[in-house]
């Protein structure tokens, strides 16, 4: 207790000997030696005393005249204990060109979004995250079906494709929630199926592929500002072996609506080597995404 209050004396004291310091050199003639002059001290105005404030940021200090400034918030870790999630839903406007191999028969297949568009039937399109300290997952799938009817001069070929595009892996964040680069491994998951009818004489078929690929790649994340962030993502699948390949590309960029939602565009690029049987593709998926995605 003594202790306590002599440091509170000395404080006391030093604060008075700055201002009486400050006053003096307020006077006329204070440091001029051999010089007296008389003085209305009524006029002079004595000075704000100096204060010391120690500032609360570890273990830097500052002497200043106006309150020490709060410590700036720590950036937030992405590995931290805390579970980040999120989900979109989103469009892919992808046209396909490319090699398609049916039976003994090749031809060069060129079709744009617009075209698929005409005879699209049904499509769903979602992306999940969520992740907890060094780890998370992902979930990105993909399904479309397209239909239609072309004539022939004897008969009608009527057709319906539909396609599965499923990946899933284990992410592992890196860096901060604002910037950093990220590493994950997977697999991939696709499936084509198709039926073809002819009308007369009334006849149909249909057959069906699936491959499955280990995936390995990365992602860079980055924020511009308060609302807009982007990522830059690549990867890797397949066997290592010719027709059951892949790698894709995809860059985005998301606008911040408020503290849950955000929308956001990109483009994104698929090639794939896929053989099995007398069914085989050799060509990509390619065009701009848009999307919509919530936080939590």
């Amino acid at each position: 207790m003594a202790t306590t209050h002599s440091s509170k004396r000395m404080r006391v004291a030093f604060l008075v000997t700055i201002t009486l310091a400050a006053a003096l050199t307020t006077l006329p003639g204070f440091g001029d030696t051999g010089v007296t002059e008389q003085t209305d001290l009524s006029s002079v105005v004595i000075a704000r005393p100096i204060q010391i404030a120690i500032a609360p940021c570890p273990p830097s200090t500052a002497v200043a005249t106006a309150p020490a400034p709060a410590c700036p918030p720590a950036e937030k870790l992405a590995n931290d204990d805390t579970r980040h999630s999120m989900f979109a839903l989103y469009g892919w406007l992808a046209g396909v060109n490319g090699d398609l191999t049916a039976g003994p028969l090749t031809a060069s297949v060129n079709v744009s979004f617009s075209d698929i568009l005409k005879h699209l039937d049904m499509t769903f399109m979602g992306y999940y995250e969520t992740s907890k300290g060094r780890m998370g997952f992902y979930l990105d799938t993909i399904y479309v079906r397209v239909s239609g009817d072309v004539q022939r001069p004897l008969t009608t070929v009527g057709y319906r494709v539909s396609q599965t595009l499923a990946e899933g892996g284990v992410l592992f964040p890196g860096g901060t929630a604002e910037r950093g680069l990220d590493g994950f491994v997977g697999a991939r998951y696709l499936g084509l199926s198709n039926r073809l009818s002819l009308t007369p004489p009334g006849v149909s078929g249909s057959s069906s592929s699936t491959w499955l690929q280990p995936v390995i790649g990365g992602r860079y994340r980055t924020t511009f500002s308060e609302r807009w962030s982007g990522t830059l993502r690549g990867d890797i699948g397949g066997t290592g072996g010719g027709g059951n390949s892949s790698w894709q590309a995809l860059a985005t960029l998301r606008y911040r609506l408020n503290e849950k939602t955000s929308l956001g565009i990109g483009y994104r690029y698929l090639h794939m080597n896929l053989e099995k049987g007398r069914f085989g593709f050799d060509g990509a998926m390619r065009g701009p995404l848009v999307g919509v995605g919530w936080e939590w």
